[in-house]
């Protein structure tokens, strides 16, 4: 057994030094394909919770707004961290329900592009938050137009990494059109705004990867 063990292995050694391109393009051609197997599982994936959080942040965006503009004043901001919990809650149970699960570069690397999204957006709710409640005045964080370019990206980017070039022109027109609505708006009025981005940024790319998978 340990004579035939180390023929074998002086036997492929012996392979890999004649023919060391093919053992390279064999290689190569295997992680295209693992690469490419990753997307399209993530693909069928991604789509349910897209749908999700472009739905609740949507609707929380006009509640806010509605709120903001008849009763109270941009207090109801908090709403947002209600929304965040809820949010990953039902992601939670909904990637438990779930019968397909990618593994790999592209997965990890797209979990982690949105896992910044949320932090970089929690991070700028609460600067604008302190920066309306110190005493001394101070310049304005520009809400929804730097949320606008932090969702773009992370669209664009998740475009990109699925191969899937018309979610990344969404995430790219987000950033810029909402970036630039953003210096005309203000107030409770930027809640439309980011109304609109949750269905260009979210909802749009949900429903073309949900129906993706059914073509």
């Amino acid at each position: 057994c340990t004579r035939t063990r180390l023929l074998t292995h002086q036997h492929h050694a012996i392979m890999n030094t004649q023919h060391p391109e093919m053992t390279a393009e064999r290689s190569l051609e295997l992680i295209r394909k693992h690469i490419e197997e990753s997307r399209q599982t993530l693909s069928r994936q991604m789509g349910k919770p897209l749908l999700l959080w472009g739905s609740l942040v949507f609707v929380t965006a006009l509640v806010v707004g509605h709120l903001w503009q008849h009763c109270g004043g941009p207090v109801w901001n908090l709403l947002w961290l209600a929304m965040t919990a809820v949010g990953f809650g039902l992601n939670y149970l909904l990637d438990r329900r779930s019968t397909v699960h990618a593994t790999g570069f592209v997965p990890v690397m797209l979990g982690k592009t949105w896992l910044t999204f949320c932090f970089f957006a929690l991070g700028l709710f609460a600067a604008g938050t302190l920066a309306s409640s110190v005493a001394q005045p101070v310049r304005s964080v520009p809400f929804a137009g730097t949320l606008a370019l932090l969702m773009g990206m992370a669209t664009a980017v998740s475009g990109f990494l699925l191969n899937k070039r018309l979610i990344a022109f969404c995430g790219i027109l987000l950033g810029i059109f909402c970036l630039i609505a953003d210096c005309y708006i203000s107030g409770a009025s930027e809640m439309l705004l980011i109304a609109g981005m949750a269905v260009a940024g979210l909802i749009v790319p949900g429903l073309y990867l949900q129906w993706k998978t059914r073509v």
